[in-house]
């Protein structure tokens, strides 16, 4: 019989090279840990984010005790925790706003040759439609580039359904309200903290610890090891992580 999930972990796949949580489950004795793509929710279309996060809730054979995510992930992972009455720890959580949706839609039209090296999308392109419309510009030159045939082109239509997912989960996180979380919230961060008032309703009790800035945060040992305790060897344990990290100022 397959345990209940008791901790769930927010992670993002084939866009970028990006962090996961795959360390939590590399060991027999790691059980009750579910990893979720946020992006498979939104490549049939954008989804409000209060949506997936019930939808993501309804799913499991039992509210997680615990939510991880990471970056980008936080709105949800918020909302998330929020909804199981869960605790929750955000590895450098990124409040998403429409900005950052634009640099994103930027950065993945100058990879893909739809605008100059060194411009930005047009002014005209203001919004998730017209960013993905942009995106889809590219289609027959990407195809072109790996040989023009009908397996080349679905090479490029996944790449592209990934991106647009991408491009609508983060327009969905951009527009979020702050929840209260009833779990102890841990932020672990390994960069400057954002403010934290546009995820969590009272961030005045989260307990902020900072580590160490080289390469990234959950590639670092202590990070991996204190989350793996976490999930692992204190099941029950609802409290903060403190062990080895260092307290903010």
């Amino acid at each position: 019989m397959t345990p209940p999930t008791t901790v769930l972990a927010l992670e993002f796949r084939g866009v970028r090279e990006t962090a996961d949580f795959g360390f939590l489950t590399a060991g027999a004795r790691r059980t009750g840990v579910t990893r979720v793509d946020p992006l498979q929710d939104h490549v049939s279309g954008r989804l409000a984010l209060t949506d997936q996060a019930q939808r993501l809730v309804d799913t499991l054979t039992a509210p997680p005790r615990l939510v991880l995510g990471y970056c980008a992930s936080a709105g949800l992972a918020a909302r998330i925790a929020h909804l199981a009455g869960a605790a929750l720890i955000l590895v450098d959580p990124d409040p998403v706003s429409a900005d950052y949706v634009r640099q994103e839609a930027d950065i993945l039209c100058r990879a893909l040759g739809v605008v100059p090296g060194g411009a930005a999308i047009p002014p005209t392109y203001g919004e998730l439609a017209g960013f993905e419309s942009l995106l889809l510009t590219s289609r027959d030159a990407q195809a072109d580039v790996y040989g023009g045939d009908a397996e080349a082109y679905e090479m490029v239509d996944d790449l592209l359904g990934r991106y647009r997912a991408w491009l609508r989960f983060l327009d969905a996180s951009a527009h979020r309200a702050p929840v209260t979380i009833e779990g102890a919230v841990t932020i672990v961060c390994g960069k400057p903290l954002p403010p934290l008032t546009g995820l969590l309703t009272n961030p005045e009790s989260a307990h902020v610890h900072h580590v160490g800035s080289k390469g990234g945060t959950l590639d670092l040992p202590e990070v991996r090891t204190l989350l793996s305790d976490m999930v692992s060897a204190r099941p029950a344990h609802q409290g903060p992580i403190n062990e080895g990290l260092t307290d903010a100022e």
